[in-house]
């Protein structure tokens, strides 16, 4: 009879601790993420408030480890400061504090990359009807995958099928004059130019086997970086988009794994500039090189630049000429000009 009194003790202890967890629920959607492929990633904190929990809840927060590492807090709500996001990888994060009913923290990636990946920890932090701090915690985790070439081309080819109905439903459309049906051609028209993008280079795919998942990106999303070279064991990228300051041009580059362009020797400048001049049809672009004091030095690696080729009468004098550009004027020679520049720039990235 003791050990059945015994056995319903623990049973009933156990059902206690499960109802407890319960309260706080952690889930990632997706929790596996095909690099390149995969078009977000949320992460998200439920908290219910039931018998057993803090009393008022004060705060959520969320924190991912990677390689068994202690948990970084990535983002937080608290009911004195409101939400705040620690973490520079370019997260949304929204969030709400109920103490009548669920309260929640949502992180939102778009197109994450290997970085998203790892243990997420949600934590609810409050005082019980006593004064005492609760603190409760759930676990979730998201895995990843890199796409090989069958993947790919399993991508390309849905896309290809959705582009064929598209334009199906625009020649039928086409026969209807009403102005409904005209703007809804147009935004599917709109739909269709962006697939068409995704889908243009789907031969160059074939030789890609070796190259970094950066190029795999560049090839499928939209707004993308284009492929230049990767001679020199470096790979190139440059921006389809203009930027009007060095700082937002780097954040381009750094989001596809790469930093702002770093010339160190003629034959570099030479493989660069011949690309500039002979396959694109832009006129500046940044470099990572920009003046401290009186030294020119590389942006990423922070050392003084080891190799110039400036055009004549460069670089200009004055403090705000701060930055290093390449411009065709010059036979895409270096130039000097202000970082924010009153006109948009191409970004030029280097992936080591």
């Amino acid at each position: 009879m003791f050990h059945k009194n015994l056995l319903c003790f623990v049973f009933l202890v156990l059902l206690l601790l499960g109802s407890s967890e319960s309260l706080l629920t952690a889930v990632a959607t997706p929790s596996q993420l095909n690099i390149g492929l995969s078009n977000s990633l949320d992460v998200r904190c439920y908290y219910q408030p039931s018998n057993g929990s803090p009393s008022a809840l004060v705060s959520l927060i969320i924190g991912r480890s990677n390689n068994g590492t202690a948990f970084d807090d990535l983002a937080s709500v608290n009911v004195f400061s409101g939400q705040k996001v620690f973490t520079t990888e370019g997260v949304t994060a929204t969030s709400a504090i109920n103490n009548n009913g669920e309260s929640y923290l949502n992180l939102h990636w778009d197109f994450p990359g290997e970085f998203a990946s790892g243990n997420y920890e949600c934590s609810a932090q409050g005082p019980d009807d006593v004064g005492h701090n609760i603190v409760i915690t759930n676990t979730t985790s998201v895995s990843y995958s890199k796409p090989d070439q069958d993947v790919l081309l399993v991508k390309i080819r849905e896309m290809d099928a959705l582009l064929k109905r598209l334009q199906d439903t625009i020649s039928e459309l086409r026969n209807n004059n009403s102005a409904e049906d005209i703007r809804l051609a147009a935004d599917i028209y709109n739909v269709e130019q962006c697939c068409i993008a995704n889908t243009k280079k789907t031969d160059d795919i074939l030789l890609l086997d070796n190259v970094s998942d950066n190029t795999y990106r560049a090839l499928l999303w939209n707004l993308q970086p284009q492929f230049i070279s990767y001679n020199l064991n470096n790979k190139y990228l440059i921006s389809k988009g203009i930027f009007q300051s060095v700082q937002d041009a780097e954040k381009l580059c750094n989001a596809f794994n790469s930093h702002l362009v770093e010339i160190n020797s003629p034959e570099e400048y030479n493989l660069v500039s011949s690309w500039l001049q002979n396959t694109t049809d832009v006129n500046y672009v940044y470099t990572g090189v920009t003046k401290v004091g009186d030294q020119w030095m590389y942006r990423h690696s922070s050392r003084p630049v080891d190799y110039f080729n400036w055009a004549d009468s460069e670089p200009k004098t004055g403090a705000e000429n701060d930055c290093m550009f390449m411009e065709v004027s010059m036979n895409w020679q270096m130039t000097s000009y202000k970082c924010a520049s009153p006109s948009p720039i191409h970004a030029l990235c280097e992936v080591e």
